[in-house]
């Protein structure tokens, strides 16, 4: 996620055996997602994981993404050993030298893909987040300004992404401006199994709540939120409190409200100010207002607007 609020970007990672539910399939692995229902399908259960919305997406294979490292000039890596590996059927071909080196596209692919170790899939997720660190830092050097035309034209050409170019410029410069520090990485824990990795649920919610709402579980907890019913839609306020509570939200009451609303607000009683914009930003970037009262420390009015929030639109753009 890009955060320009607190000024950081957050690579969370999610390893592809995680076990999950995959909306109208059932439980399987979270990679079969996107062989079952593409992007769109594949955003839904992410949503579903995480429990925060999914605005936008990134699709590409792994060529698409060499290219754009080309279109860079390469990556520097310190690949932490030799690696080969070879995979006829996969068309899969890793041959690299340990140290520090510029990368190819298709030398980092190769680097991010390896997996043929003690680490497995942890070890492969681990690498991609470190060429992920190394690529925010290439956008960072003066080469780059030369390089920015180039960059552009191979990211369009290559994924598939529902961001607008003028978007795709807006977040190269704001990843720019940022220090590697302002970058932070997470992987999903679990405990990996024989075919699934099995999470672990309390932690998963407390890595969610410091990278995508940026207050600590803690504080949710600790937050008493009450949930009414403004939409005349049965269950609407239901569902919304299940959901926040998934996340660690500490619900305290769910019932139908006095009237109906047209819009969806968060009323901060107690002032909760972090946790009343987190939870208006969840819901859609609804608004806050304060209005001090007993009872609940947050009161969330749902109305019909809640569920006319638009799909994530998914491109045609084949890439």
């Amino acid at each position: 996620s890009f955060d320009p609020q607190r000024a950081r970007i957050n690579v969370l990672s999610i390893p592809r055996d995680t076990f999950t539910v995959i909306p109208r399939f059932g439980p399987d692995r979270i990679n079969a997602a996107y062989a079952a229902g593409g992007p769109r399908l594949t955003i839904r259960t992410v949503e579903d994981l995480l429990g925060v919305p999914v605005h936008y997406y990134v699709k590409l294979g792994p060529s698409s993404f060499g290219r754009i490292v080309d279109a860079m000039g390469g990556v520097e890596v310190d690949v932490e050993k030799d690696m080969t590996y070879t995979d006829w059927w996969a068309n899969l071909y890793i041959d690299l030298k340990k140290g520090r080196q510029l990368l190819s596209g298709d030398q980092a692919m190769q680097y991010m893909r390896f997996r043929h170790d003690d680490e497995g899939d942890i070890g492969r997720v681990r690498r991609q987040q470190q060429v992920f660190l190394a690529i925010a830092q290439r956008i960072k050097s003066p080469a780059m300004i030369l390089s920015s035309p180039r960059l552009l034209q191979a990211f369009v050409q290559h994924t598939q992404t529902n961001l607008s170019v003028s978007e795709l410029i807006t977040l190269g410069v704001f990843a720019a401006r940022l220090h590697t520090a302002d970058i932070h990485t997470a992987t999903l824990p679990g405990e990996a199994g024989p075919i699934y990795v099995y999470l672990d649920e309390a932690q998963m919610r407390q890595i969610v709540a410091e990278m995508f709402l940026g207050v600590s579980s803690q504080t949710l907890a600790s937050t008493a939120v009450e949930v009414l019913n403004a939409s005349g839609v049965p269950g609407l306020a239901r569902q919304t409190a299940q959901r926040l509570e998934r996340l660690g939200f500490r619900i305290v009451r769910v019932e139908a409200a006095a009237q109906l609303a047209q819009t969806t607000t968060v009323i901060d009683r107690t002032g909760r100010p972090e946790v009343a914009r987190a939870l208006a930003d969840l819901l859609g970037r609804k608004p806050v207002t304060y209005e001090p009262g007993s009872g609940a420390d947050i009161t969330i009015v749902v109305a019909q607007d809640l569920i006319a929030l638009d799909p994530v639109k998914v491109s045609q753009n084949p890439h």
